[in-house]
């Protein structure tokens, strides 16, 4: 149902710029890992995804977050 993802590999930015850039560029939407901590400083290298959409959706945000990837490792 939902997914918590260490980000650090991927981008240099905090959780809430990153998510804040998913949801601009590719527009998935995430919410910043450092809202689910009591120290939110231990959540700023993850995002969370939640997975309860139809499987089009689902693919079609797949789709688009592989963007990121091949603009990451290009």
């Amino acid at each position: 149902y939902y997914v918590m993802a260490d980000i650090g590999a991927v981008t240099d930015e905090d959780d809430v710029s990153f998510a804040r850039r998913l949801v601009v560029e590719p527009g998935v939407a995430t919410v910043p890992g450092s809202s689910f901590y009591s120290r939110p400083e231990l959540g700023r290298t993850k995002i969370r995804f939640a997975f309860p959409k139809r499987a089009e959706t689902l693919s079609e945000a797949a789709t688009r977050l592989s963007r990121i990837r091949r603009a990451v490792a290009g």
